[in-house]
């Protein structure tokens, strides 16, 4: 009769060639993020949610500041330009020469339900290193037809997550994604895609996973050649 200690090896073995199998179920894998669609609101001239939507949380591609319930100190320092221009000293530069706007989303809005504005930089002077700092406010509308994606041009999950309300994806979504869908009008509707919820899983890619799974297997045909046919042990 086989010894438990043989036994335990060929159930180890076996089990590490089921890898293929059980590793998936397991969630040995890539996690699967979750994405989810709302309709963007432009009434009062505001950028906002249809149905009081829950924030997303890690802000919108094209629109710094908006829709994230964590502000850095980038937006608060934006927020104190809502009560005028400000004139900013920057020591490394000597003067004013090329292009003054600084490489940074064009508009900004706070909160989710806000105003839309336009960033505006100039130098303070022809000479000296100091920057002159404002805000334009701009129709939500001309906002979202310049930073929108067409649906057809959108990726998956993405376009699919607009057309259903919900999606996933082995790919996180940094930041949300505004895409227009054309209505039988003539005229564009506008979604903001975002990021939901992560479900459980390992942080590898799907070539590590791959590899693990591989090696798994590797390993239990070498214990099950090791082991050998059982002979009466």
């Amino acid at each position: 009769m086989p010894s438990p200690r043989y036994v335990g090896r060929i159930a180890l073995a076996l089990a590490l060639l089921a890898a293929p199998v059980w590793g998936p179920a397991l969630a040995l894998s890539a996690p699967t993020y979750e994405y989810r669609a709302t309709l963007l609101t432009t009434e009062s001239g505001t950028l906002g949610f249809a149905n009081g939507s829950r924030l997303p949380s890690d802000g919108v591609d094209g629109i710094d500041c908006f829709a994230t319930n964590r502000p850095d100190r980038p937006c608060v320092h934006e927020a104190s330009l809502l009560n005028g221009s400000r004139t900013v000293d920057y020591p490394p530069l000597r003067a004013g020469s090329g292009n003054p706007q600084l490489g940074v989303e064009r508009y900004v809005a706070f909160g989710a339900e806000s105003h839309v504005y336009e960033r505006t930089s100039a130098y303070a002077g022809e000479r000296g290193g100091s920057y002159v700092l404002g805000l334009e406010r701009v129709p939500p509308r001309k906002v979202l037809e310049d930073v929108a994606v067409d649906v057809a041009d959108a990726r998956e999950p993405v376009r699919g997550t607009v057309e259903t309300g919900t999606g996933t994806s082995g790919t996180p979504l940094d930041e949300g994604r505004i895409v227009a869908v054309p209505t039988d009008g003539g005229d564009r509707r506008y979604f903001l895609v975002y990021e939901g919820r992560r479900r459980s899983g390992v942080p590898i890619d799907d070539g590590d996973a791959a590899a693990l799974e591989l090696l798994a297997v590797v390993l239990g045909a070498a214990l099950l050649l090791d082991a050998g046919a059982p002979r009466g042990r």
